[in-house]
């Protein structure tokens, strides 16, 4: 029976640069269920690290308005929110402004859009829009933490 190969879930790149090392050392030990997840994760945060980080900003996006509709508790929203801002925001910390107003524009326009289907809509609204100073306050947190990271071009 033939094994599975395992360097096959990674992108074509790695599988390019990595693939033979990858698959000699899998060779010499037992692949079991931790590692086969762990191998999984491993393939799946090198596949996020190629894509495009403004998927991953739409992908965030969705979720809050997504949580902003569709949850039952304002909590969620504002959780993701909170995620989302926080996360961005230490990546990008130079574009804390803009980041945190496009994943805030999530909550009206989702809203807005959602009060056009009778089934969809939901009392939640003003206080998510409350809910944002919690939220505020992660991208802020996200602004610190990206500003203690050493500059790029500064030598070790």
């Amino acid at each position: 029976m033939k094994r599975f190969a395992w360097s096959k879930l990674y992108p074509k790149p790695w599988q390019e640069e990595f693939g033979d090392e990858f698959e000699a050392l899998l060779d010499e030990v037992r692949v079991g269920p931790k590692e086969g997840l762990d191998i999984v994760l491993g393939a799946l945060r090198v596949r996020a690290a190629t894509w495009p980080k403004q998927l991953a900003y739409l992908v965030g996006w969705a979720a809050v308005g997504f949580f902003d509709v569709f949850g039952n508790e304002v909590q969620w929203a504002v959780g993701v929110l909170l995620l989302t801002c926080g996360i961005s925001t230490a990546a990008e910390p130079k574009r804390f402004v803009r980041n945190t107003l496009f994943f805030f524009s999530a909550v009206p326009i989702c809203t807005l859009v959602s009060y056009q289907f009778r089934e969809l809509r939901h009392d939640m609204f003003y206080q998510t829009i409350v809910a944002l100073i919690p939220a505020t306050i992660g991208s802020l947190v996200g602004l610190a933490i990206g500003s203690l990271r050493p500059p790029k071009n500064a030598s070790a």
